[in-house]
């Protein structure tokens, strides 16, 4: 942590003292004794939590005229219009435990203004407590959303990686942590002085590590044929004598006469067992030896997750561009969130994006809906900022569900505060 950051940390503390009225003693603003906060801290944040019903100050009410009516029989989404932090603690209410992916693209502190948030949270320019201050609380509230086998995909650059990995390891757990993703978004030398900086980072955190799965579509290099009606791969790689590298002579491949030699007596006993079954089947290898094949579906044939995924940023703008909506210059690619969304969601999760923009977790979600079938559903909350929420995001989910050609419908809410 930098000297600015402790200094912020102390302020804050005095200031949040102050204002709930809170007997605070003398608490020292060096340095040397920030240590010695952390128990102020937490009794602080556990007081706060146990007084704080945002339901009390705040209610989310829908406005039915926004609302778009699609198939009834497809799962119902949410636009809520309004601050996101005060949305995610208004979702506990009815969401809590619920969230099964949770993807955001959060303002990166750059020290520029951007269309719809303004990141640029103090005048000094490397300022980053404010920045980690405004990411805490926020991460905060959605972690009480996330399922038990819960995933929580968050976009960063260089600037505010390596802090927020580690506010992430405290509010998730550092056993939670999944790992990071390298987004390649560009191609080209731009004008960089030093490197050509053309990725950014995807930190993965799991609601519990044990329980998590992630996996992607495999990428199918083999032939295919059909079997009543559905596409199918053969597989006859898939029982190795050991994983890890093989020499080019040897073949990593147990064949069914080795079986009980590298993999034991249970194991061939279970392997007969499937072939008898007719799961699997042999063939031969031409050397008098058996290969134990079986076939699997290309729609449900997957593999793990690779850690650099290359899909440019400029795709983001020609899907706005495709749906005929223009003025919004950083939206994230429609395939880039429909990967980590299928990486991680079963076909009837549900999807959260609390720094929706233009609504490309929306889209996504739609668009992975038609391509298998499933009944994904997904929650938005952004802010209405140049009129953002009514006039983009809301616009291009309606227009999404007409060229994705999938159902689904929206409800529209807005965060209110209640009158005194």
């Amino acid at each position: 942590m930098q000297d600015d950051f402790k200094r912020f940390l102390v302020k804050k503390i005095k200031t949040t003292l102050y204002k709930t009225g809170l007997d605070s003693g003398e608490i020292s603003g060096s340095l040397q004794e920030l240590e010695s906060l952390s128990d102020d801290l937490q009794t602080l944040a556990g007081l706060l939590r146990q007084t704080e019903s945002p339901g009390d100050n705040f209610f989310l009410q829908e406005e039915a005229e926004l609302s778009l009516e699609g198939n009834p029989e497809e799962p119902g989404n949410l636009l809520i219009e309004g601050d996101n932090l005060t949305a995610l603690k208004l979702l506990a209410e009815t969401h809590r435990a619920k969230i099964d992916v949770i993807y955001i693209d959060p303002p990166y502190n750059t020290g520029k203004r951007v269309f719809i948030y303004d990141d640029k949270f103090t005048g000094k320019q490397n300022d980053h407590g404010p920045w980690l201050s405004f990411m805490g609380s926020r991460l905060y509230a959605a972690k009480n959303l996330l399922s038990p086998e819960g995933v929580i995909f968050i976009s960063i650059d260089d600037n505010e990686h390596c802090r927020l990995k580690i506010l992430c390891d405290d509010i998730f757990g550092e056993n939670n942590f999944v790992g990071t993703i390298i987004h390649q978004r560009a191609k080209g030398g731009g004008q960089a002085k030093h490197i050509v900086r053309g990725h950014d980072y995807i930190l993965v955190y799991a609601s519990r590590i044990e329980a998590v799965s992630l996996s992607r579509k495999k990428v199918v290099q083999k032939k295919t044929c059909i079997i009543n009606g559905e596409q199918y791969i053969k597989n006859n790689d898939f029982l190795r004598k050991s994983f890890g590298k093989y020499t080019k002579t040897s073949d990593r491949r147990c064949f069914y006469e080795e079986i009980e030699q590298y993999k034991g007596k249970v194991k061939k006993e279970e392997i007969d067992k499937k072939i008898i079954s007719g799961e699997y089947f042999l063939e031969e290898n031409g050397e008098g030896k058996h290969i134990v094949c079986r076939y699997e579906k290309i729609s449900e044939s997957r593999s793990k997750l690779y850690s650099i995924i290359k899909i440019l940023s400029e795709e983001g703008k020609k899907d706005l561009e495709k749906l005929g909506i223009t003025g919004f210059d950083y939206p994230k690619p429609v395939e880039l969130v429909k990967f980590l969304v299928d990486a991680a969601a079963k076909k009837d999760s549900v999807i959260l994006d609390f720094f929706a923009g233009s609504g490309t977790t929306g889209h996504a979600v739609l668009r992975l809906n038609a391509e298998d079938g499933g009944h994904r559903s997904f929650i938005l909350c952004t802010n209405n900022e140049n009129n953002i929420c009514r006039q983009i995001t809301r616009e291009r989910i309606r227009r999404a569900m007409e060229t994705e050609r999938s159902g689904g419908n929206l409800r529209f809410f807005t965060v209110k505060r209640r009158e005194p």
